[in-house]
Formats: C-alpha cells, sequence, structure tokens
C-alpha cells in the first residue's frame, strides 16, 4: 500500500513585539496586587485568525512576576526585596496560536528589565558600648538647640 505524504506551505510570519523590550523601575516597597509593572503587547501582522498568549519563560527569580497570559500584563506577585534582589531581566513569550491546526505557532521573545529602588526599610540601631549616655537639658534651653550629635553605622 503506497503512502501518500502531503505538504502544505506557510508562509512565515514572524510575531513581532510593539517594543524591542520593556523598563519599569519599582521601590521595594511596592504593594503586591494586580498593578501593571508593564504591559508587553505583541501581534502577528496580517493574521486575525489566532490568539496570542504570553508567558514569562526566565529570569523570573524565585517566581516574582506573574504574566496575564490573555493580555501580557506582567503584575508583581511576590513581596520585593533590594538587598536581596536588584533588578531582574525577564524573558517575555508570545506564541501564536492559528485557528488552523494544521499551521504550526509562530513565537517570538522578548525582554522585561525590572530595576529595584532601594528604600530604608533597615531601623538605626545604636551601639551602647558601655552605660548609656545621660543627659541633661535645662527648662529654659531654646528650641532647635543641639544638645548631641549621634554617628550612625550603617552595616549592609
Amino acid at each position: 500500500m503506497p503512502l501518500k505524504i502531503s505538504v502544505h506551505s506557510t508562509p512565515f510570519v514572524a510575531v513581532e513585539f510593539n517594543s524591542p523590550s520593556y523598563r519599569a523601575s519599582l521601590p521595594e516597597d511596592s504593594p503586591v496586587d494586580d498593578s501593571a509593572v508593564f504591559t508587553a503587547s505583541a501581534s502577528l501582522p496580517g493574521s486575525e485568525a489566532g490568539t496570542l498568549q504570553y508567558s514569562i519563560v526566565g529570569g523570573n527569580f524565585d517566581s516574582t512576576f506573574k504574566i496575564n497570559s490573555a493580555n501580557g500584563k506582567v503584575t508583581l506577585a511576590k513581596s520585593l526585596d533590594y538587598e536581596t534582589v536588584k533588578s531582574f531581566t525577564l524573558i517575555i513569550r508570545a506564541i501564536f496560536k492559528f485557528s488552523d491546526v494544521s499551521s504550526p505557532d509562530v513565537t517570538a521573545e522578548t525582554e522585561g528589565m525590572v530595576t529595584i529602588t532601594d528604600i530604608n526599610d533597615n531601623s538605626p540601631r545604636f551601639l551602647v558600648y558601655q552605660s548609656p549616655t545621660k543627659i541633661a537639658i535645662e527648662g529654659y534651653t531654646p528650641s532647635a538647640t543641639e544638645v548631641m550629635q549621634v554617628n550612625m553605622l550603617r552595616f549592609l
């Protein structure tokens, strides 16, 4: 019995992101909510017979970010800590799935760079080597008079 193989050619058109990369800056105390860090957006020029799906495929240390697979909206999934990770380079993938299942999926990737900014979230510590210092202030001392100077050391 002869075997018949049919090859269908499909013109290759690449998925295109609307930007070559995406950038955002977040303070480390940003709330974990549904606010967009950035929104990746892609399209397949000349084709409307299918759907785009987005995913984060790299750089998402500890699953800190999540992406809406339907619209590309990247949001914060976990709290940030500047002292642990200062920046993320996310790899965002867009896959165009044709309605015609005989056509292969078409994909593209881009970078989403998120820089974390430090906030003063570490309370100062006072080191007392002997007994605490006592200060007496006269009742008639004018306001805004300097009575003591404290030198602070910051430990990283």
